[in-house]
């Protein structure tokens, strides 16, 4: 007989949008083959939770796998559970009668109902440390003006939005902070996570799953020779502490010996609006004085295909970041070969050895990195040595299979550990 496992995801996977007959989208796409992987051999059976915007509860069994969304309202999401969400949470917890808990995330307030049921083991997946991340990192450098400045009618547009976005993250610290506070255990992947998820909760288990990598991005190989010369690629532009202005700042520098030199960003265009607003609006008039508004190529979001081919393509990588915790594109970009230059942050470190299968720099030194960019465009050797130990290292990555059976194991010891108990 199957052991029922509870998952609560915060986006509607791609098995259960198809179902729906909902637009696609990538929110949960990472989960769908380890769910697939867990449940094939019938040991366990996968009811997954999402709360959504909807009014009526909706279950539906797909692939084998059953699939719930779950009403939810704004501030059920961001800030405190309702007692009438509460009460929908429990009546499916009892229903379910799952043997183990999982949350996928816990930086929304949807998961405090699961994560403070009594009587169950209840486990969180956690990508970053909100918390640590939301006080020390969210501004990326920038100097913000206090609330008083932020109200300057020259400043309500750039600084407003921006202060008002770092205040709304201090719930989702919040929730985060709860959550680890009643769970039993977390999945982490880094010294970084580990050291702030114990800083929290110190009698937490702890137990190491890396991040999956995409099969695709073993099946090809970068090469120098049939790139686009002089470019450079980062993964987002939405936040501050993602470092676009960075690398603006490197790709400045860079215009100067190489005029053709493109930096490519994927992941959402905030600049697509002409009304733009807080950082969108700083960073858009950063490139316009920089004079790099021509040097920058906006891929908008990419499927995994679509990250395969941008990366084949381009000269380098970079990560931006102020902080990361397991940098999941520095990782995939490396599994390619494509050589890469990353900032000294959160957990990094751990997944190359510096200068010899990555470049790193400080993130507060764009001309470290201007310059790191310039020794992998200046030498084709260089770049290919890098490309090859980068490619060595990766095949040591995990994939989803192996967060699959990580994913048995834990349960199976959670288990275990509960029933003792």
């Amino acid at each position: 007989m199957s052991t029922n496992i509870l998952w609560v995801t915060n986006g509607i996977m791609p098995d259960m949008r198809e179902a729906m007959g909902m637009p696609g989208s990538y929110g949960g796409s990472w989960l769908q083959e380890p769910a697939r992987l867990l449940t094939e051999d019938g040991d366990y059976h996968l009811h997954i939770i999402t709360p959504y915007d909807g009014k009526e509860l909706v279950h539906k069994t797909v692939k084998g796998m059953d699939f719930y969304l779950l009403p939810s309202s704004y501030l059920d999401r961001m800030k405190r559970p309702s007692k009438k969400y509460r009460a929908a949470c429990h009546k499916l917890i009892k229903e379910i009668d799952p043997a183990v808990i999982h949350l996928h995330g816990g930086e929304f307030a949807i998961g405090i109902p699961f994560a403070e049921y009594p009587g169950k083991p209840k486990l969180l997946s956690i990508q970053g440390i909100i918390s640590k991340i939301n006080s020390d990192y969210f501004y990326g450098g920038i100097s913000v003006p206090s609330w008083v400045g932020c109200l300057m009618p020259w400043n309500i547009r750039t600084f407003l939005p921006m202060k008002l976005q770092h205040a709304r993250n201090k719930w989702r610290a919040a929730s985060e902070i709860r959550q680890m506070q009643q769970i039993d255990a977390i999945t982490g992947c880094t010294r970084w996570d580990y050291t702030y998820s114990m800083l929290i909760n110190p009698k937490l288990g702890y137990y190491d799953v890396d991040y999956a990598i995409r099969r695709e991005f073993s099946q090809h190989r970068w090469d120098v020779n049939k790139c686009d010369r002089h470019t450079f690629l980062i993964g987002s532009m939405a936040v501050p502490l993602k470092g676009m202005h960075r690398a603006l700042e490197a790709l400045a520098l860079l215009v100067k010996k190489y005029p053709d030199a493109k930096l490519r960003v994927v992941g959402g265009n905030t600049f697509a609006s002409r009304f733009r607003v807080g950082y969108a609006h700083w960073l858009y008039k950063k490139a316009k004085k920089l004079g790099v508004l021509d040097h920058i190529e906006l891929l908008g979001p990419q499927d995994t295909r679509g990250m395969v081919n941008t990366m084949l393509r381009t000269h380098s990588f970079a990560l931006s970041s102020c902080i990361e915790n397991g940098p999941n594109m520095m990782m995939e970009a490396m599994y390619l070969g494509m050589p890469c230059v990353c900032s000294y942050v959160g957990g990094a470190m751990q997944f190359a050895k510096e200068g010899d299968e990555a470049l790193f720099y400080r993130f507060e030194e764009p001309e470290i990195l201007a310059y790191e960019l310039d020794r992998i465009w200046q030498d084709d050797d260089f770049a290919t040595s890098l490309s090859e130990k980068a490619a060595r290292r990766a095949a040591a990555f995990e994939d989803f299979n192996d967060v699959s059976l990580h994913y048995k194991d834990i349960y199976a010891d959670m288990i275990k550990k509960y029933t003792k108990e």
